[in-house]
């Protein structure tokens, strides 16, 4: 069983995050989101920042309970600046499945982003991000968040 660890007390602010999804090209969203959905699993549950939270794993099975998940869904809320049912992680148990719901909620804010038209330099980018790791890919969500905080508080 993974150590739990004191919960940070914050999510990344509803813009940030928003602001990466909407600049990310359609094919990137979903890796993006998710490693969101798996921040706020951790946190919630409090792991450590290096442990592993399964894509098709009921987050149940890993120890959320009915406090948790509402807290969790509260954060996925404040995080993504919309309203959530109060029992969204129940009716959407895997991170694989809360993903794809939130995609599904969140598609029309999303204006696209051009995709490279086939280049060579769009399918390097795409298989770049599918041969990640998860700690890898919440390293750059982390990275991509603090640069768009950034970019926002010199604007």
């Amino acid at each position: 069983r993974e150590q739990r660890e004191e919960r940070p007390s914050r999510v990344p602010p509803v813009n940030t995050i928003l602001e990466s999804l909407r600049s990310a090209r359609a094919s990137e969203r979903k890796f993006l989101l998710s490693a969101h959905v798996k921040l706020c699993a951790r946190r919630v549950l409090g792991l450590r920042e290096t442990a592993t939270v399964q894509d098709n794993v009921a987050l149940q099975d890993v120890g959320l309970d009915s406090l948790m998940a509402l807290e969790m869904r509260n954060d996925l809320s404040q995080s993504l600046g919309i309203t959530l049912a109060a029992g969204l992680v129940f009716d959407y148990p895997s991170v694989d499945e809360l993903t794809q719901h939130l995609l599904g909620i969140l598609a029309p804010s999303m204006e696209p982003v051009a995709e490279a038209g086939g280049s060579d330099d769009a399918r390097d980018t795409s298989m770049e991000l599918q041969s990640m790791s998860d700690e890898e890919a919440e390293l750059l969500l982390i990275q991509e968040l603090d640069r768009a905080g950034k970019e926002k508080a010199h604007a």
